[in-house]
């Protein structure tokens, strides 16, 4: 059994609050880890890691991580350390405020939307070529869209 607390097991067991039977058969090994806020290297990559693995469990597009939303992510304190940011991530991929009820400020949000309107448009574009069978003509003619923009968003795109 692997339990994590947010407050020391044994201040608790002594101030009667956590049973002393039961920190006994769960303490075997004891191990200290530092909380996320301290660790601000790990928090960007593991939030893409968590926003990737979200994406493939529920078959979505996952939005850029732009410089904004790093900054956000940065400045927030993670009091619930990693299960937090692994529902934020979640959230995020979601297109859920990303921090539950809390404000996240306009630079995020415009953020948000560029990023969501570049995932939106380059699924038509995927899928248009698809339908058609990469025949550029056809794909242009479905997004009314001139050829010369139609090859400028695919390598834009990197589609």
């Amino acid at each position: 059994v692997i339990a994590s607390a947010q407050c020391s097991l044994d201040d608790a067991v002594e101030d009667g609050r956590f049973r002393r039977d039961l920190y006994f058969r769960l303490n075997v090994l004891t191990l200290k880890l530092p909380p996320l806020r301290s660790q601000p290297e790990r928090i960007v990559p593991s939030f893409k890691r968590f926003a990737a693995a979200a994406g493939a469990e529920l078959n979505v597009a996952v939005p850029t991580v732009c410089p904004a939303l790093q900054e956000l992510l940065l400045k927030h304190e993670w009091p619930g350390n990693i299960r937090e940011l692994k529902a934020a991530a979640k959230r995020f991929v979601l297109g859920f405020p990303l921090l539950g009820s809390e404000p996240q400020g306009e630079k995020y949000l415009a953020c948000g939307l560029k990023s969501q309107l570049r995932a939106i448009e380059k699924a038509l574009i995927q899928e248009s070529l698809k339908r058609h069978h990469h025949c550029i003509d056809a794909v242009s003619q479905e997004l009314d869209m001139p050829r010369r923009t139609l090859y400028r968003r695919i390598k834009e795109l990197q589609i």
